[in-house]
């Protein structure tokens, strides 16, 4: 319910900015507590609260990109009877979640060969540093998508042509 929350009312690059940074903080740290308890448990919270600020926001940016991605694809290209509204939006979540899915795939697979060339804790390095990056490139290069009421307003009129047309 917080993700929800915070990226209906503050925007989806909010609370992609707060999960990144809350979980590159996390992996960061956790090279650096040398094995305390304590510490343990409090990063583990860190990195834990991140995880939960961002549950959800890949597959709802996703979707709000899909609505971007078949307005410019209209405006390039016209409306064509062959495609659908629905159709040019699943080729491109369907793009979308391979991309994902492929980084979920060998992501441990990168991290756990780094750790056995150098070190576990190199490695939370690494990886906290690589998404305090990703952070950063967020919040200067990713748009809100939240507030894009043209694409919005588009993918609505394509639903209901393709609704009368079914």
């Amino acid at each position: 319910p917080i993700s929800g929350y915070l990226m209906d009312t503050l925007g989806r690059k909010y609370a992609l900015v707060s999960s990144l940074s809350c979980i590159s903080l996390g992996c960061t740290l956790l090279s650096l507590c040398g094995g305390r308890k304590v510490a343990l448990f409090l990063i583990a919270f860190v990195a834990g609260a991140g995880s939960g600020i961002g549950a959800g926001i890949a597959m709802c940016m996703g979707a709000d990109l899909a609505n971007v991605a078949l307005v410019k694809f209209r405006n390039t290209h016209g409306h064509h009877e062959a495609l659908s509204d629905k159709a040019v939006m699943t080729v491109f979540l369907g793009i979308f979640r391979t991309s994902q899915d492929l980084g979920q795939m060998f992501g441990p697979q990168v991290v756990g060969r780094l750790s056995n060339l150098v070190s576990l804790d190199f490695s939370g390095l690494l990886i906290g540093g690589l998404g305090f990056l990703a952070a950063l490139f967020s919040i200067c290069c990713v748009d809100e998508t939240k507030r894009d009421e043209s694409a919005l307003k588009l993918s609505k009129e394509g639903s209901q042509r393709d609704k009368n047309r079914g």
